[in-house]
């Protein structure tokens, strides 16, 4: 496999492929080749707007809103490009389309969508690598660090200077405790690309646990050459003034952070301490007040977020069963909308039950089907039909006591439905 992106193929084939001048999409292929993608999206907007628009067209496009940051814009298009056939099909150009919906997808926070294209693309190439790096990064949001640290091993087999893949290697090590190994990585990280300033932050942040500031205060310098606009160097900064005693300092490099990124509840925070420790006690009150009503707004937006992505994924599990309940496989449709009903935190959705119910029935475990259409009553009442499959069920296990219950509720279900139709 080359070391080229599955994105940089695509455009390099595009362009060897397409060469003519007169394609509409060429223009756009050559501003995403040369950075441009707003560009890009200019010149295929119009183009997707048609009924008829190519694949080809609509996967460019969506790139192009990858690359600007809109997943999904992005998803959107790439999903629409997904249901047409290439005018020239190629491999390259597939497997490109399928991993830029799953990056797509990984952004959006529907892992289990991307974990499935990334997984695909694997059984077919298992030698990619960037598919590989993005399963194990899903796998390390998903706290299974361990499995993700086998896949990114794995990378490093195949490219052991892949700077992406040692750090990563080093979010692992450091979230289970291993100081160390995780210096390591990062340092192997930066020694093949020394503009990673993600592993650099990280060197620094283990410098202040580690009560180095001097070495910290390196690497951040370091960083605010290289990009002086991210918030979290000066956030970092501004805890290495503090650990040396300059309040003032600290206060300005929090100030800075803040003004760079309003929301970032640790420099709000420490900038309360930075002023009190510079004798400011009413300004260190309102940069703590601050912080403690932003904190309570981001664990109530994390909460929203999480409940959303749950459900994300139980809606995504439960289509998986119906598409098994289909295709005749009665336990993979059990699998998945148990896998559903679990994925749901919050709300807890009796469709997932009631699929749950028919692929046991069809497996012949009458029993287990009971619980599961019982449980769909239990959340929604007026459904008829369960009742009516309850009566069926309860007969066959020699429940006739409560197979006459659930025949009447049923019969009475549908007498209200019949007077509410009058």
């Amino acid at each position: 496999m080359s070391a080229l992106s599955f994105a940089e193929l695509g455009l390099l084939l595009a362009m060897l492929v397409f060469p003519s001048l007169q394609d509409p999409t060429a223009d756009a292929i050559r501003a995403l080749t040369a950075g441009d993608a707003e560009q890009a999206i200019r010149l295929l907007t119009p183009l997707a707007a048609s009924a008829d628009a190519s694949q080809r067209t609509l996967f460019y496009l969506g790139v192009a809103q990858l690359q600007i940051g809109d997943a999904a814009s992005a998803h959107t298009t790439l999903t629409r490009a997904d249901h047409l056939p290439f005018i020239r099909s190629t491999a390259v150009l597939n497997r490109g389309l399928a991993f830029q919906i799953g990056v797509a997808a990984m952004r959006l926070g529907r892992y289990d969508e991307a974990s499935e294209r990334f997984t695909r693309l694997l059984e077919v190439d298992p030698e990619a690598v960037e598919p590989r790096l993005n399963a194990g990064w899903i796998l390390l949001q998903e706290d299974q660090g361990e499995a993700a640290l086998m896949e990114f091993e794995r990378v490093l087999e195949a490219q052991p200077e892949n700077a992406i893949a040692h750090y990563y290697t080093g979010l692992v090590h450091r979230s289970n405790g291993r100081f160390d190994a995780a210096r390591g990585s990062y340092e192997a990280a930066l020694a093949a690309n020394e503009e990673l300033v993600e592993a650099r932050l990280d060197l620094a942040r283990l410098d202040l646990d580690a009560a180095a500031p001097d070495n910290a205060e390196r690497h951040i310098e370091l960083v605010l050459r290289q990009r002086p606009t991210l918030a979290e160097a000066h956030f970092l900064h501004g805890r290495v003034a503090l650990r040396r005693g300059a309040a003032e300092e600290a206060a300005v490099a929090f100030e800075e952070a803040l003004y760079l990124d309003p929301e970032h509840a640790g420099a709000l925070y420490n900038l309360g301490r930075a002023y009190a420790a510079a004798g400011g006690h009413a300004e260190a009150r309102a940069s703590l007040e601050t912080f403690a009503a932003l904190s309570t707004a981001r664990r109530q937006q994390r909460r929203v977020g999480l409940e959303a992505m749950a459900e994300t994924r139980a809606e995504l599990r439960y289509r998986q069963g119906l598409e098994a309940l289909r295709a005749g496989d009665a336990g993979e449709a059990a699998a998945r909308f148990r896998a559903a009903i679990e994925a749901q935190t919050r709300l807890d959705n009796a469709a997932g039950h009631l699929g749950l119910a028919a692929a046991l029935r069809l497996e012949g475990e009458e029993s287990a089907a009971i619980t599961a259409l019982e449980r769909a009553v239990e959340i929604d009442p007026s459904l008829a039909e369960a009742q009516r499959l309850l009566a069926e069920l309860y007969a066959v296990v020699g429940r006739a006591d409560a197979a006459e219950k659930a025949r009447l509720a049923y019969q009475a279900l549908v007498a209200s439905r019949r007077s509410e139709q009058l």
